[in-house]
């Protein structure tokens, strides 16, 4: 199958069809991969359980498309997962998608997690978490949010 053909059975289908793009998000083009998550989106067929272990994709795209997807149920990601993502030896696609599902999520805590990012080493890690902080209108100082 190729990418172009699961946009087309997400475009054309319904929501059974989605468990013929199911294993595509095991497949080992990063292009169907991407394709099928945002498919299933399409489809309107959301399955938190499923769509998580994708944040760990090695292909930037995929993980961009899984947090597209979980965003609007960012608050059904344990924390903690999320901060294990974090981690400087992650690749920064998955810390981006990390940080990305925390601001969506909200809450004093996960500011906090994202304010100790704006001081990361990653530029684009650094300038994500520092945009979410700043939105947030809490300008928190170190001394504040220990």
């Amino acid at each position: 199958m190729t990418d172009s053909s699961c946009a087309g059975r997400a475009e054309c289908g319904d929501r059974q069809d989605a468990e013929l793009l199911w294993p595509l998000t095991a497949h080992p083009s990063a292009a169907i991969r991407s394709r099928a998550v945002a498919g299933l989106r399409t489809l309107d067929v959301f399955d938190a359980g499923r769509l998580i272990p994708l944040l760990d994709d090695p292909s930037p795209a995929v993980a961009r498309e899984t947090v597209t997807s979980l965003t609007p149920s960012a608050r059904l990601i344990p924390v903690d997962h999320l901060v294990d993502r974090l981690a400087p030896d992650r690749p920064r696609h998955q810390r981006l998608a990390a940080t990305r599902l925390l601001a969506a999520q909200g809450g004093l805590r996960q500011l906090r997690i994202l304010h100790a990012l704006s001081l990361d080493e990653d530029a684009q890690v650094r300038r994500r978490a520092g945009q979410t902080v700043s939105a947030a209108g809490h300008p928190y100082s170190p001394v504040t949010l220990s």
